[in-house]
């Protein structure tokens, strides 16, 4: 198994070094910064506000690259079944981001909505016990 990095950390670290400049921004808003920055960096956009320019002197000056940290900004919001298993190590980024991606669009429709309400019922409903037991009798 190839070394996964944990992600969390990293944008943990990129938060403590841009803190001066961050302040009063959340996780969306400095995502949404950080996203015209790396664009920026690649010429795709050509001017940054005050506030995004600060920001991207500020990651160049402590070594991060503001694609790179874009990208691990995009993990914030991943549901916590997929985070569990980027702390754990068991899935990469490019993973991650597929996971989150599908489970977004299942989410996002309402049988999807259904459906993952009638899972949730039905595990809600179980009695769990040990492995040499059957579930409710069953």
């Amino acid at each position: 198994m190839s070394r996964r990095e944990n992600y969390f950390e990293k944008i943990a670290l990129v938060k403590q070094k841009l803190m001066p400049a961050i302040e009063g921004l959340n996780d969306k808003q400095l995502r949404s910064v950080i996203c015209h920055c790396s664009y920026y960096s690649a010429g795709r956009r050509k001017i940054l506000t005050d506030k995004e320019r600060e920001i991207y002197d500020l990651l160049l000056s402590k070594g991060f690259n503001a694609r790179t940290a874009y990208n691990w900004f995009c993990l914030i919001n991943v549901p916590d079944h997929i985070r569990q298993k980027i702390l754990k190590k068991q899935i990469s980024y490019a993973d991650a981001q597929a996971k989150s991606n599908a489970w977004r669009r299942m989410i996002s429709t309402k049988s999807g909505k259904e459906i993952v309400e009638q899972v949730q019922n039905i595990i809600g409903g179980l009695e769990w016990k040990n492995t040499n037991h059957t579930i409710n009798g069953i």
